[in-house]
């Protein structure tokens, strides 16, 4: 039996500007998200999800967020899959208001299971999408490793992808 270990850093970068108009489920136009986060406790809807209140889980900011949305996910480990549901929404694995974009915490990490890959883009996801900032360990599937893109073109930019296997 093979294993194979893959290691890409993914640097390319395509700009685009997210849309300008907030639309969407959330009233915040940013979201962010921490491993740590105290979320069960805040029931507040107005609260969930500011910096104050993240919310634990990536997948929740996708669900919960609107096109236009940027999305900051503090350093920590995350399970995926993720999938972005078609929408216009930044992911960012730093926060750019922090000198230089970069923190010495380090960067989120999004966990891929055995069976499927650990980032989804199939629901049309244009250049307006943007993934930027995290390592992406794991995520195998039959067809694709760690990043599933299907008729999607969506920017993904410095991200390591390490572990992963696809055919």
């Amino acid at each position: 039996m093979k294993i194979y270990l893959r290691i890409a850093l993914v640097l390319f970068t395509v700009c685009a500007s997210p849309a300008d108009d907030f639309q969407g489920g959330s009233e915040h136009q940013t979201l962010y998200v921490d491993s740590q986060g105290a979320e069960p406790n805040v029931w507040d809807a107005d609260l969930l999800g500011t910096s104050e209140y993240p919310v634990r889980q990536i997948q929740d900011a996708l669900d919960f967020a609107g096109d236009g949305t940027t999305i900051i996910v503090r350093p920590g480990d995350y399970k995926g899959p993720i999938d972005f549901l078609g929408k216009a929404i930044s992911l960012m694995g730093y926060d750019p208001c922090e000198a230089h974009g970069c923190t010495t915490a380090g960067y989120p990490v999004i966990h891929g299971r055995d069976s499927e890959a650990a980032v989804h883009f199939v629901t049309g996801e244009d250049p307006n999408t943007l993934l930027t900032g995290f390592v992406i360990v794991g995520g195998r599937d039959v067809s694709v490793g760690a990043i599933d893109c299907q008729n999607s073109s969506p920017v993904v930019s410095h991200c390591l992808i390490v572990g992963t296997q696809g055919n």
